[in-house]
């Protein structure tokens, strides 16, 4: 009879539980990672671009109005905000930026759809590298 090294089960068993605790120990690491890198002014001016209720189309309205809860929309000519209500924002970023090749297009696209929409702040599209738009995006990604 020949004896077995039982070293490649050891093995195994360290690559098993590196492929079950890879995200968890990953993900946290990787954050910190990018919050020492963020950009503080970028991140205020993306707060303050959210807010600011002169920035859009309509008057009095903001990305504000129906993301922070206990706002209302404005009392003006605009009516056509019908379907105003309370729609929180924790951890959107997170919601549609997702995998290792994963970009920021798709909430870009998210964003201008609620700020392009009659119903809501009737501006213009803003591209993926219009700096306000990068500024919005720096800012949601604190939103957890």
């Amino acid at each position: 009879m020949t004896k077995t090294d039982p070293g490649w089960i050891f093995i195994i068993i360290i690559v098993v539980i590196i492929a079950l605790l890879w995200k968890p120990l990953i993900v946290p690491t990787y954050s910190k990672i990018i919050k020492n890198f963020s950009n503080e002014e970028q991140i205020a001016r993306g707060k303050e671009a959210f807010y600011d209720d002169d920035r859009w189309a309509i008057k009095g309205a903001s990305c504000a109005t129906c993301h922070t809860q206990g706002q209302t929309p404005p009392a003006t000519k605009n009516s056509a905000m019908v379907d105003f209500g309370y729609k929180p924002l924790t951890g959107v970023y997170h919601k549609y930026v997702k995998g290792a090749m994963a970009n920021d297009r798709e909430l870009a696209k998210k964003i201008n759809k609620c700020i392009t929409l009659g119903s809501r702040l009737s501006s213009q599209s803003l591209s993926t590298t219009n700096v306000a738009m990068q500024d919005i995006i720096a800012y949601l990604k604190t939103l957890r």
